[in-house]
């Protein structure tokens, strides 16, 4: 039978990129208990929207050029900046070249926040705890890897991992400590041959990297269980690696020694633009400036396996993973959302309302990530209606999109309950 229900359409839209900076939507975070929304645009603000109000709690001009990246973190929120790439220069004095980790935004009564459209930029706007050098001339996000409790005892001050572009050269990555700001690893990615002359291969073949992932893999190594450090690495060649940490998590290397290329996959055409990695990190996906979208499994056995999925749509510039793996969104060139079953690579559904390209894509967090919270009250002390545990119950299959226009559109999904998916 023919579906023939009109396609959903946003319940709310976003302005404030648009009237504020005329800028487009680089970036899109949700808080862990889906209160707010994180955005970052070309001209380097930063908005936090309540999810309850739409209005802004905090806007602040975080960087002086494009917000690449941004995520909420212990509270802290993290942004990086990006210039536009081009191969022969060089970062100049003046420049960025930062990731800010700023401090928490306090958040504001419900009646403070309706009563204005813009925050006093005094009482909500975040300040710089500590700020990392980055290399700023290319396209890859950061990497943020939160470390367990049980690490971070081990390790006293250490509470998380970035990775980010190798400061001289983008075709490899390094990995630093926040908040020590202490390079750990250096120019992953390089490699040696048998004389122990560097290859060059990232560099001559792959191209600088466009997307990566840092996490940990819990693997045996003569007979005892560890967490094994690993980066996959997406590049502009279209291909896929996959890195392992091959000597004790924490221990120090420099010019990629001690790391381990476990594989190499050409799942693209054209660049890769973005990838996302499932929740157990047990797969990649992958989109580019072809027609293609990757899945590849994070193993190393011989059952290496890499399914792609041919669309119709050509360039895709965003995609996003729900909580439960089980949904991806894509945002494409042509402003569309195509939404596909993970399983079967089956169409789900078009969203349309951006005329320009979609560069950012954000599912809600899921019931067992988002804290839900107690039903508001009045001001006489009663149950306020409007924000029931069931509203707050549907909020977490929201997506939210973002566009080349500036314009951040909130969409309501089904569940996709009903078929295996």
């Amino acid at each position: 039978m023919v579906d023939k229900r009109p396609p959903p359409t946003p319940f709310h839209i976003g302005r404030l990129h648009a009237s504020k900076s005329q800028s487009q939507v680089n970036a899109l975070f949700f808080s862990e208990d889906n209160e707010r929304v994180f955005s970052g645009d070309g001209k380097g603000y930063v908005a936090c929207t309540s999810t309850r109000t739409f209005r802004p709690i905090a806007v602040w001009q975080a960087h002086k050029d494009t917000i690449l990246a941004l995520c909420e973190w212990d509270g802290k929120i993290l942004t990086r900046h990006t210039l536009p790439f081009l191969r022969h220069i060089r970062p100049r004095h003046g420049r960025d070249n930062k990731l800010h980790v700023w401090s928490p935004i306090s958040a504001l009564p419900i009646a403070v926040a309706e009563s204005a459209s813009t925050p006093s930029q005094d009482s909500t706007q975040p300040k710089i705890l500590y700020s990392l050098d980055v290399n700023s001339l290319n396209f890859c996000r950061f990497s943020l890897l939160p470390l367990p409790a049980s690490l971070q005892r081990e390790n006293e001050g250490l509470e998380a991992l970035v990775a980010v572009p190798n400061l001289a050269e983008s075709e490899f990555t390094d990995v630093w400590s926040l908040p020590g700001l202490n390079r750990i690893h250096a120019a992953i990615g390089k490699e040696y041959d048998s004389l122990g002359t560097f290859s060059g291969r990232a560099r001559d073949i792959l191209g600088i990297i466009m997307a990566q992932h840092l996490y940990h893999e819990d693997v045996e190594i003569k007979g005892k269980s560890q967490k094994q450090l690993r980066v996959v690495s997406a590049y502009e060649d279209g291909s896929v690696s996959l890195f392992a940490r091959t000597d004790t998590f924490f221990s120090r290397s420099v010019e990629g020694q001690g790391w381990t290329r476990l594989w190499n996959i050409k799942a693209h055409v054209e660049s890769v633009m973005a990838i996302c990695v499932s929740s157990d990190s047990s797969f990649v996906l992958t989109v580019s400036a072809d027609h293609l979208i990757g899945k590849i499994l994070l193993t190393v056995s011989f059952a290496l396996r890499t399914d792609t999925y041919r669309t119709k749509h050509p360039g895709n510039a965003c995609i996003s993973l729900r909580c439960d793996d089980r949904i991806c969104a894509v945002g494409g060139w042509d402003g569309k959302i195509r939404l596909y079953s993970v399983k079967t690579f089956k169409s789900l559904g078009t969203l349309s309302y951006h005329p320009e390209a979609i560069h950012a894509l954000c599912f809600a967090h899921s019931n067992s990530n988002n804290r839900i919270q107690p039903v508001s009250m009045d001001e006489d002390g009663d149950e306020d209606d409007e924000y029931t545990k069931s509203d707050l119950e549907a909020r977490t299959r929201w997506l939210v999109s973002g566009g080349k226009e500036g314009r951040i559109a909130f969409w309501r999904l089904d569940s996709f309950e009903r078929g295996k998916h």
